[in-house]
């Protein structure tokens, strides 16, 4: 981005960091995205998994959670600064025993960290560890529902855990055998849809995780959720840069595009609303460092940006209504972003606040 030439469906690179100087009049690139700060080593290996946490201590602080090939967990504070950036000061740095950490969550008063070795680990806020081993390859999505922990895994099982209030353990209560590894997992109602690497297979939660309809899409990264004026979609992308849409009303396949140029692959969904205009997008990450918005539900492209350099970004968190996205790259690289009005002035006095 810059100024002279340009092109309007990539953001400028100049307004995100403050010093575009065509504010009053189109640069020829897209304005509307602030990058509101970032971490070039936040970790010395690729980061596979983000979460967000809001700050129990302070809600102006929410906490960031990222975990890395490194075999290191780390808890990040985020602090406004100078009106329109974020400062991030490491808070903890564990060490998961030489074991890369492959996903996160936060659920309850706890930190769910999935391993590369199978296991995972449970850091509650009340300085409690529980272990919870049964999975034997990486633990690629977890998942809160109600009261039960769901974990999928490379080990081609899903499990379904409870915790035990006379034992004070996690025990698993159910392993649900599939037809692959499993990358992700996403829940609509009593549906439980689970990416493998052959397949999307969809278990009945109502009848006791039976394998019931399916999709023969083989390589899936990622699936979101999306409800939207025209209804329920899971979203997914493969590993070859296809983009489908799947309508939970009718089951059917309503979309396929594939977004990615050759050679090319799609990493990472995240969602998230343009605080301009009140519009839902869909955002894909590459494994080049860039990242493409699509609107929601027309997949329309309203713009691209490059995150990371010439690096996979195989994490991204989102704080939706807030307009803001956190990437990692397998750098260890952390950036955070924020969409904005095209004419809102960024990084100066009286200009778009980070929160």
């Amino acid at each position: 981005g810059g100024q002279g030439g340009g092109n309007p469906l990539v953001y400028c690179r100049h307004f995100m960091d403050g010093t575009c100087q065509a504010r009053s009049s189109p640069c020829g690139f897209k304005h509307g995205l602030l990058r509101l700060g970032g971490m070039p080593k936040a970790h010395s290996n690729g980061i596979d998994a983000m979460l967000i946490q809001e700050n129990p201590e302070d809600s102006t602080k929410p906490i960031l959670w990222t975990g890395s090939r490194d075999g290191k967990l780390k808890m990040w504070e985020m602090v406004e600064q100078d009106g329109s950036r974020l400062q991030f000061r490491e808070k903890q740095d564990t060490n998961m025993q030489g074991c890369n950490v492959t996903s996160l969550l936060y659920a309850g008063d706890g930190v769910f960290v999935g391993q590369s070795n199978g296991v995972i680990t449970c850091f509650r806020l009340n300085g409690q560890t529980f272990t919870l081993t049964g999975h034997t390859a990486p633990v690629y999505a977890l998942l809160m529902l109600d009261d039960v922990l769901i974990s999928g895994s490379w080990d081609a099982t899903v499990r379904f855990w409870k915790f035990d209030a006379a034992s004070q353990q996690f025990g698993c209560v159910q392993s649900v055998p599939v037809c692959s590894g499993v990358k992700a997992i996403a829940n609509h109602t009593t549906q439980l849809w689970v990416a493998t690497i052959e397949k999307i297979q969809v278990l009945d939660l109502s009848n006791n995780g039976t394998i019931g309809a399916g999709f023969d899409v083989p390589k899936v990264m990622d699936l979101l959720l999306y409800s939207g004026p025209s209804g329920s979609f899971m979203l997914a992308v493969t590993l070859s840069g296809h983009i489908k849409a799947f309508n939970l009303q009718t089951g059917a396949e309503e979309y396929d595009q594939q977004h990615s140029g050759p050679q090319q692959k799609i990493m990472k969904l995240a969602g998230l609303k343009d605080p301009s205009d009140g519009q839902d997008l869909l955002l894909f990450a590459k494994d080049n460092g860039w990242i493409t918005a699509l609107e929601l539900p027309t997949m329309n492209e309203r713009g691209s940006f490059r995150a990371h350099n010439e690096v996979e970004v195989r994490s991204m968190v989102s704080i939706p209504a807030l307009g803001l996205l956190f990437t990692a790259g397998m750098d260890g690289s952390v950036a955070a972003w924020k969409f904005v009005p095209g004419g809102t002035p960024p990084c100066k006095a009286g200009g778009a606040p980070a929160w």
